[in-house]
């Protein structure tokens, strides 16, 4: 995970989602479950966190990706239908967040709040986020799932072998991204992943 820049709400929020999800409630004062007008969010939500799970801080397919509301629906129901609540997830890692809040906000963190271990892909508490949530969020979302270890790895893998750019890694896996350039690893990260052999040189 890495720090998310939240976005401005798009023109059509208002009308497509907040005044439907507010009349609902004017007319249901305390719903045991509420209309699902946030998926007409989603387009917009998907388009301007540009196709980035907030949580994975890797792309995700269209039909993967998904509203999540950070602050939960049972916990405050009228921030169901606010664009400031909503947090571009994929599905499986919305699931694992449910209805819990012990995943800190990508919006609110610094930069070193994770960081990913080489040549494992294992993430781990960085020095800007007390180890404890740091810890409550990396097991609540599993984002050391051998799931995501082999997402990460994919991404990785083409990268090494020369198949994509480090742009396309940026735009694609952003915290892979960041975390080689962190760590100086751009040139050299082939050689700790295995794809390149140390030559050893032998002098006479």
């Amino acid at each position: 995970m890495i720090p998310v820049i939240e976005q401005n709400e798009p023109d059509s929020f208002h009308e497509k989602v907040r005044i439907k999800g507010q009349q609902f409630l004017k007319s249901n004062s305390f719903p045991d479950k509420l209309k699902d007008y946030w998926r007409f969010a989603l387009n917009d939500l998907y388009s301007s966190y540009n196709k980035i799970c907030a949580y994975s801080a890797i792309w995700c397919k269209r039909s993967a990706a998904s509203v999540d509301h950070y602050i939960p629906k049972n916990v405050n129901y009228e921030l169901a239908y606010e664009w400031t609540n909503y947090r571009l997830a994929d599905r499986h890692l919305n699931s694992y967040k449910n209805k819990y809040q012990d995943v800190v906000d990508p919006f609110k963190i610094k930069e070193g709040a994770f960081e990913l271990i080489f040549p494992s892909l294992r993430i781990i508490g960085g020095p800007n986020l007390c180890k404890s949530k740091a810890n409550l969020t990396i097991n609540r979302l599993k984002l050391n799932s051998q799931m995501l270890i082999e997402e990460r790895g994919s991404y990785l893998k083409e990268y090494c072998k020369g198949e994509t750019t480090f742009s396309f890694l940026t735009k694609k896996a952003p915290f892979i991204a960041f975390e080689l350039k962190r760590q100086n690893l751009i040139e050299n990260i082939q050689l700790i992943m295995g794809y390149k052999k140390k030559i050893i040189k032998f002098f006479h």
